[in-house]
């Protein structure tokens, strides 16, 4: 079965600043998530069956979205993560509230915390040297359904549909 997210990708200018932070953040014990695969998660789905595929992209296709503006604004941690927080986070959580009213069989674990992973440690809180952070603007314009497989490699995300304004 098929591992999907529906997700932001970022634009290239942002994954280089993001890729060039995470090189001068000067990270030990950690993943680096490559940037070339950073994103925005909006709604994990999980484990999904070939079947219901078609009918999610048929939910999404119906979606209202809009493009807004949006930055990073600094680096912070969760246990094993190291990340990059965005604004407007409640635009962001909006997005992810009205996708999961429109998707009722996909239930969370734990609460939605909008922000873009730099690399997964080792250590459960893991320390990060505060480093002068420029704020990045972005606009988000569109999203994306995407499939993620788990290779010996890392995670490999696949685009199965883009919606965009």
């Amino acid at each position: 079965m098929p591992r999907l997210f529906i997700g932001i990708d970022l634009p290239l200018a942002v994954k280089k600043r993001l890729g060039n932070i995470q090189h001068d953040l000067h990270l030990t014990n950690v993943k680096l998530v490559k940037p070339e695969q950073m994103h925005v998660t909006l709604v994990f789905l999980g484990e999904v069956s070939a079947a219901d595929v078609v009918p999610i992209t048929k939910i999404l296709d119906g979606f209202p979205f809009h493009s807004f503006s949006a930055n990073v604004t600094g680096i912070s941690t969760f246990p094993y993560v190291i990340w990059a927080s965005i604004e407007p986070e409640g635009q962001f959580r909006d997005l992810h509230q009205a996708m999961m009213m429109r998707l009722p069989d996909i239930k969370l674990d734990f609460p939605y915390h909008p922000h873009i992973t730099l690399a997964r440690s080792s250590e459960k809180n893991p320390v990060v040297q505060a480093a002068a952070f420029q704020v990045i603007p972005f606009t988000v314009s569109s999203f994306i359904l995407y499939e993620s497989t788990l290779t010996r490699n890392g995670l490999i995300y696949k685009e199965i549909k883009k919606w965009s304004v």
